[in-house]
Order: structure tokens, then C-alpha cells, then sequence
């Protein structure tokens, strides 16, 4: 099986930037949106907070990390640059 290079520079910056992103797309641009449709309150955003909400945007990152490396992935890019 041929191996696929992988740049973790740019694995590392797309995770990064999803993670910008994401902050910008439930804050300031839809975040108003998202608490009322989603039936957040600011208590309930708060007591999140003090759950450990720092622990699930870790494990988003790691996760978003280690899916460019993971096996489907690979095989799925590895399909794309085949030749027909």
C-alpha cells in the first residue's frame, strides 16, 4: 500500500483555524441565533463553564488533529489521487 505524505504544519494551522472559525461562527456572527434556538441560557452556559467546558474544546482540537491521520481518511484521499 502506498503511503500518503501528511504536512502536520498544515494539519496543525487547518485545526487551528477550524477552531477560529468555529469560535467566530457561534459567537459574534450567529451566537445570539444559536443561544435562542438551542434554548441556552446564560446560567446555563455558566454552569458549563464550571463543568469543565475546557476539557471538550481540548478534546475537539486533538480530534480535529488526528483526523487527516486517521485510516478512512487516508484511504479516501489515497482514492481521490488515483489515476483512471
Amino acid at each position: 500500500m502506498e503511503t500518503i505524505p501528511i504536512n502536520y504544519v498544515a494539519v496543525l494551522v487547518a485545526a487551528v483555524a477550524n477552531m477560529i472559525l468555529g469560535s467566530l461562527w457561534f459567537g459574534p456572527i450567529f451566537g445570539k441565533m444559536w443561544v435562542k434556538a438551542s434554548g441556552m441560557t446564560r446560567e446555563k452556559m455558566e454552569e458549563a463553564k464550571k463543568k469543565g467546558m475546557a476539557g471538550s474544546y481540548a478534546l475537539m482540537f486533538w480530534v480535529r488533529l488526528l483526523w487527516p491521520t486517521c485510516w478512512p481518511t487516508r484511504s479516501f484521499l489515497a482514492m481521490l489521487t488515483l489515476e483512471h
